[in-house]
Formats: structure tokens, C-alpha cells, sequence
């Protein structure tokens, strides 16, 4: 069984995505001010769920439609401090009636597949934590925008050009950028990723930077600094970045 330790958690994760540094970053960004609920499209090991539950949201659901992540997250739930605060069930969110069902949410997260006409694996589960066909995202973002409560907001982590995709989508749907961070794997590399929090009317956008390693492939003050609270040792990491 591989465990990936956190400060306050630890996290089986053989079956859904290896924990990356994706994950850790939206969870640890996802805004959380006047969130009571919250709900993880796409699971997963449950890592951001975890994360937003030690950042004190009260009530986090967990939907995926991996049947193995599921029961893996529900594991890593039942170990940790917050199996009161953290429902997991398996869901197809394609499925406007499960939408339907699962209520209004202060938060919608989600680390979404995002590789379109791309070579797949040979595992199932791994093509549907990385493949669009498997959620696309326009059927993501409507769903998402009916279950948002009067003020909740949709917060996503995505490789810069589908997430340039994604706003144009949201855009679609009445979901305007009110926040946006670039991440940088060095200070000498271009951004690869976006994490971008959409809002139900249109706002001014602000703009910010996170760079995850100094050019020695130290990590950043920053980066350090910024996850703090979770990693139990950020420089003896029990796994490699994945951007």
C-alpha cells in the first residue's frame, strides 16, 4: 500500500491519481471564507476534500465515479480526524438527476481530467482521472453552476491552455474569473498550470503568482510557506511534482 503522510492525515492512494502537487495546491488555495459546504468533483485518493476539512469547512462531500477511488477515499476518510465532516460516495456526475440530488454547495472544487484525444493508459481508473471524455467541461461546469448557492463559487486547477478553455466555457454559462493564480514550476520556466476561482457575476479579476522550486529545485520560501500546514517534511517529499 503506498501512504503519503500529512501533518494531521495520511493518504492511501494505489488506486485513483498519486498525490501531486496539484492537489495539494487547490486545496490548500480554494477560498473557504463564509463556506459551510463544500463539494470535490472527481475525488479521487479524497485529498482535497482532506485538505479543506483541516482548513475548517464544516460539511465537504466527495463524488467519484471510480468505484475502487471511492472505497480508497473512504478509507483515508475513516483514518483521519474529520470522518464526521466528509461524506464519500460513488457518483457520475454527468448525471443531471444525481446533480439534482446532491443539494446546493458553497464551494465547488475540483482537480478535473483534462487530456482530450490524448493515448490512454491500460488502466481504467487512471483514464478517468485524466481524460475529459470521461467528465467534459461543459457538462462540468453546467452541472456545477446549478448546484452553486446564491454566492458560492467553482474553483478549478487546470495546464494553462485548457484552462484558457475552461474560462471561455464558464464565460458560456454565466461563471466569470474572479481570481486567478499562475503556477511555476521554476522561476525560469513558464506558468503550466492555472487555479482559477469562478464567481455568478461578472467582477474584476485579480491576478497572482506562485512558484513551486527556486532554480536550484529547492522549493520556494513561498511554496513552503504556503503549505505548511500540511506537509509533514516538504523536503524529504514522498513524491515527485507532477505537473
Amino acid at each position: 500500500m503506498s501512504i503519503f503522510r500529512f501533518k494531521q492525515f495520511s493518504v492511501s492512494h494505489d488506486f485513483g491519481m498519486k498525490i501531486g502537487t496539484d492537489a495539494v495546491l487547490l486545496g490548500a488555495w480554494a477560498p473557504i471564507e463564509n463556506v459551510y459546504r463544500a463539494i470535490d468533483i472527481g475525488t479521487g485518493t479524497g485529498i482535497i476534500a482532506l485538505i479543506l476539512a483541516q482548513r475548517n469547512v464544516s460539511e465537504i462531500v466527495g463524488i467519484d465515479i471510480d468505484k475502487k477511488s471511492v472505497e480508497e477515499a473512504q478509507h483515508n476518510v475513516n483514518n483521519s480526524p474529520w470522518k464526521t465532516k466528509i461524506k464519500i460516495s460513488q457518483k457520475d456526475f454527468r448525471d443531471e438527476t444525481i446533480v439534482e440530488s446532491l443539494g446546493q454547495f458553497d464551494l465547488v472544487v475540483s482537480n478535473p481530467p483534462f487530456f482530450v484525444h490524448s493515448m490512454k493508459s491500460p488502466f481504467s481508473n487512471r483514464n478517468l482521472a485524466r481524460h475529459a471524455d470521461s467528465l467534459p467541461f461543459d457538462v462540468l461546469i453546467g452541472h456545477a453552476k446549478k448546484m452553486l448557492s446564491p454566492k458560492g463559487k467553482l474553483c478549478i486547477i487546470l495546464p494553462i491552455p485548457e484552462a484558457i478553455l475552461f474560462t471561455h466555457i464558464c464565460d458560456n454559462h454565466g461563471l466569470y474569473p474572479g481570481k486567478v493564480c499562475e503556477i511555476f514550476p521554476y522561476p525560469n520556466i513558464p506558468a503550466n498550470r492555472k487555479m482559477i476561482v469562478f464567481e455568478q457575476h461578472p467582477i474584476e479579476t485579480s491576478f497572482e503568482k506562485k512558484y513551486i522550486r527556486n532554480i536550484d529545485k529547492t522549493y520556494s520560501s513561498e511554496y513552503t510557506s504556503f503549505t505548511n500546514d500540511l506537509y509533514l517534511n516538504l523536503d524529504k517529499k514522498q513524491t515527485k511534482d507532477r505537473f
